[in-house]
Order: structure tokens, then sequence, then C-alpha cells
């Protein structure tokens, strides 16, 4: 038996959020020059910004592919987004946002967060991408709506589970001390009193993965809870969304959900 399927760990405890809890963001921004993804993402985010109560953390990460950091400062003030602090590192196209995560959660203060704080990560979804195909930007969009749209639903489900996102995928991310499951896209809430307390949230891989694969080191899948599309596959392919994904999200939320303006 591997050794981390040894792991003994204690139930998750269920808590009661408060009308006055603490709801914290940090999010990764990878400005490319070749398309203007970069600020629809914002844009996305911007619909929910009032949400956030709590310390909003962002990185920007640059190179010869990207616009500078500040021009990204700009765009933000713009649209009023007033982050608590901004991080800006060169780009490593090897670890993408890996190169951030860690200097984020530090910047949050994590380790001094308590049981009434909790924590949206997310990034700039696309931005890689020459030519942001429709069901890359859906996949976005669901992830913007079911995670931010309906805080109370969220909250229930933090209530009792450690983190909570869509898209939840099995069997990848197979490295050490991992159990082999992640949300796919990263977008996610978590509670880090109860994680960073399980002592194993600096263990991140080192690929261009190891942010969709950290909540897998930290826990079981069932420790967590999908909103939508569970045991999803691979969400690259338009043939799935056409024929899966979408009719399963109009079932669940009206067509204004997927509306980008």
């Amino acid at each position: 038996m591997p050794e981390k399927d040894k792991r003994i760990f204690n139930p998750v405890p269920t808590i009661q959020i408060t009308d006055n809890c603490k709801r914290h963001l940090t999010y990764h921004i990878y400005p490319t020059l070749h398309s203007e993804s970069w600020k629809w993402n914002i844009n996305q985010l911007h619909k929910y910004w009032s949400l956030f109560n709590g310390n909003k953390v962002l990185a920007v990460v640059y190179d010869k592919k990207t616009c500078g950091p500040e021009l990204v400062k700009q765009y933000l003030l713009s649209k009023g987004m007033q982050f608590d602090t901004i991080l800006t590192r060169r780009n490593n196209v090897n670890i993408r946002e890996v190169n951030t995560w860690l200097p984020l959660l530090e910047a949050l203060n994590v380790k001094e967060l308590l049981n009434n704080d909790f924590i949206f990560s997310a990034h700039a979804k696309g931005v890689r991408h020459e030519t942001q195909e429709s069901h890359i930007k859906y996949w976005a969009l669901c992830m913007y709506h079911a995670n931010l749209h309906n805080w109370d639903l969220v909250r229930q489900y933090l209530e009792r589970f450690l983190a909570v996102g869509i898209f939840r995928r099995y069997n990848a991310f197979n490295t050490v001390t991992n159990f082999c499951w992640h949300f796919s896209g990263t977008f996610f809430w978590w509670r880090p009193y109860d994680i960073i307390n399980r002592g194993n949230w600096k263990v991140v891989d080192q690929a261009f993965f190891g942010t969709e694969s950290w909540l897998g080191h930290q826990m079981p899948p069932d420790y967590s809870a999908c909103l939508f599309n569970d045991n999803c596959n691979d969400l690259y392919h338009k043939q799935y969304w056409d024929d899966i994904v979408l009719p399963q999200w109009y079932k669940m939320y009206d067509k204004d959900s997927l509306n980008e303006n």
C-alpha cells in the first residue's frame, strides 16, 4: 500500500460560518500581449468583487510575451479593484502559477488565519492560448459563476468540507503524498485554519500543474465538495462540452449565467 494511503486523517470538523466571516482572495495573472484575455478575466472577477471583505492578494508574472505589471495595476484601478498586496515575479514557463503560490499564501499570512477565515484561489484562465476557443471561455465562466455567484450555497458546503469547487477530477497527478484528485481549472474555496494546521501546506509539485495538484496533497477527495460536474473528463475537448458539460450546466443554471458581459 502506498505511503500516502496509510496516512490517518482526523474527521473534518463541522463549523458554523457566521455572517461576519472573512472572505480572502488569492489571484494570479499572466498578462500576455497576444490577447486581452487577462483583462476579460479581471472583468469577470469584478462582477463579484464586493464578495471579498478580507485581504486580497495578487501576483502578476511577466516576461517578453507580456505587458508590464504597471499596466495591470492601472487596469485594476480603472475598475476600482484595490488589492491589499500585489506581488510581481518574472514568469517561469516550467512551473507557471507554482512560481507565486506559496508567496501568495505567505503574503496573506495564512498561518495566522482563524476558523472564520476562508480563501478563494484562482487565476486569469486561458491567457496562454493564442485564440480563446468558446469552450475555454465557458470553462472560466462556469468557474467564476458557480464559485462566486451564490455564497450562501458555498458557505453551506464549507461548513462541512475543507475545500469547495467545481469540475473535480480523479486519477491525475500521481505524485508522492498526492491523493490523485483536483479541481480542474484551479478555482476553489478552502478553509485555511484546518488545512494549514495539517502541516503539509508547503508541499507543492514543482511542475506546471503544481497549484492544481496542491489540494490533493492536503486531503483525500471526500474531504472536499464539488458543486458541479463531479468526476469530470478532460475539459480541453470541445466535444465533451457540447455533449456533456453544457447540457448539465443548463439543467442547473439559466443561460444568462454564461453571459460574459
